[in-house]
């Protein structure tokens, strides 16, 4: 009998659910972080090798960026960590107010 783990992790293989691949392994990585980076995360997305940081409050974003070096080290064990996931080198973080 499957579960519904196993279920979701068959259908995140498949070429059409990929968005949803991506979106449990940037969940994963936002677990590493400190509770209140955790906290203050609303969603992150990688694009052109820049990491998009979307806080939930505007006094966050100061956090976010002068937490910089610290999100490129994580992301990078991370990556090294879950080779699954398929996370390119980050270069630049950018946060933002949604």
């Amino acid at each position: 009998m499957k579960n519904s783990h196993s279920i979701v992790s068959n259908l995140s293989r498949q070429y059409a659910w990929q968005p949803l691949r991506r979106h449990i392994c940037y969940r994963n990585f936002i677990g590493l972080l400190t509770k209140r980076l955790k906290e203050s995360i609303a969603f992150i997305y990688i694009k052109n090798d820049t990491l998009f940081v979307a806080v939930k409050h505007p006094g966050l974003k100061m956090e976010i960026d002068c937490n910089k070096d610290l999100l490129k080290s994580i992301l990078t064990s991370f990556s090294q960590m879950a080779p699954e996931c398929d996370i390119p080198i980050v270069k630049k973080v950018v946060a933002f107010h949604t």
